[in-house]
């Protein structure tokens, strides 16, 4: 899937690599979401993962447009992506967290949210 990077970008580290976590693509259509990229030095080479869905994208009657995403570290020392999304009728954006986890295949969303859910504090 061809993504073009149109919202904010969050550089982070995980597994000792660094990670571009970014949303691409139109939020109108339901291939909107979140991807990421790898490198073994902040300034490249920049691969993204060939086969690999994307962290997060449209779940339709559920999450639209999910993105403008960062990669923050929660109250329990998780790692956590707050993005925003719109809810199933369009009238507001909505601020989601979810679990982020860090597999050697990459980054694993725990998500999305679609329902309110406790984090530990």
């Amino acid at each position: 899937m061809a993504f073009v990077a149109s919202g904010a970008s969050t550089p982070t580290t995980g597994t000792g690599r660094d990670w571009c976590v970014y949303s691409g693509g139109s939020w109108l259509t339901p291939s909107y979401g979140v991807a990421y990229a790898v490198a073994d030095h902040p300034l490249g080479p920049w691969t993204e993962p060939k086969g690999v869905p994307p962290l997060l994208r449209t779940v339709p009657n559920r999450i639209i447009g999910p993105g403008h995403n960062s990669v923050v570290v929660g109250p329990d020392g998780q790692d956590v992506m707050v993005y925003h999304a719109w809810d199933v009728g369009q009238t507001a954006r909505r601020m989601c967290i979810d679990p982020i986890v860090w597999t050697p295949e990459g980054p694993r969303v725990l998500g999305t949210t679609d329902e309110e859910t406790e984090l530990p504090r």
